[in-house]
């Protein structure tokens, strides 16, 4: 018999033009008769927590629930940036070793509460991703989600070892004509005259033959694509497409849904 449900709508907001709810029901915390405990967090059934950390997120509502969000946001971090093949999980590779290494950071925290609430705080905002207000890293200012008058989506991660992780995602709004998907990792380009800028080359350009380019602007940023194709066709787009153009800094609720076809 349930006891207690609580209800609420969780960091991710609106999550597809939908209200997201914590969890897989209201609140992401369901209480049983039994103790009171929670019977599920996000990534792992209670039932089967094993160490000090997964017991103690079990034993905490607030942790369970932090876990629930970090759950749903890390399954759409894993959304966008997968290619549009099953197979394809060269852009979520990078990812999964990120997730891997804050777990072990998330686990030597052993039982204690406020080093685990610390953790995953840390983590949504990495994930949503939610921009550093006082950023320490040059590299730190390209992190955000990004929108080219929402037919394509820029989102850029940080990633636990300071590298940037970027994609790109979109498709013609009314018949798909034209689909885009593009993942990479970002290196900082400095000394030119225009000022720094973020140079990403996709995992499957093994040549380097079509980077795509970032630069600041004053409310976004500026997306480049510098290709040895001189037809006019992008890369990454096809024809009719483009990466191109100057994107807006949208509000960090959550990572857009990936508008790309996806297996």
């Amino acid at each position: 018999m349930i006891t207690a449900v609580r209800a609420g709508v969780g960091i991710l907001g609106v999550l597809g033009g939908s209200v997201f709810w914590r969890g897989v029901f209201l609140g992401g915390v369901l209480l049983a008769a039994s103790g009171g405990k929670p019977a599920w967090a996000a990534s792992f059934p209670c039932a089967k927590a094993a160490t000090a950390t997964e017991k103690a997120i079990c034993q905490n509502p607030e942790l369970s629930e932090l876990d629930s969000e970090m759950g749903a946001a890390w399954k759409k971090a894993l959304d966008f940036f997968r290619g549009q093949e099953a197979s394809d999980d060269s852009g979520t590779a990078p990812l999964r070793q990120d997730q891997k290494a804050w777990l072990g950071r998330r686990n030597a925290c052993g039982g204690n509460p406020e080093c685990l609430r610390t953790l995953y705080h840390q983590r949504l905002a990495a994930l949503v991703p939610i921009p550093s207000a006082s950023p320490i890293s040059p590299v730190e200012v390209y992190v955000g989600r990004f929108s080219n008058k929402g037919l394509v989506d820029l989102v850029v991660l940080m990633l636990e070892d300071g590298r940037l992780l970027v994609g790109l995602s979109g498709a013609e709004p009314e018949r798909g004509r034209w689909v885009c998907n593009f993942s990479g990792m970002g290196t900082l380009q400095t000394g030119q005259q225009a000022g720094p800028e973020l140079k990403v080359r996709d995992f499957f350009d093994d040549k380097n033959v079509a980077p795509v380019f970032l630069s600041r602007t004053r409310d976004g940023m500026k997306v480049e694509e510098r290709g040895e194709d001189t037809s006019g066709v992008s890369y990454w787009c096809g024809r009719g497409g483009s990466l191109n153009g100057h994107y807006t800094r949208v509000s960090p609720t959550a990572l857009p849904a990936a508008k790309s076809p996806r297996s």
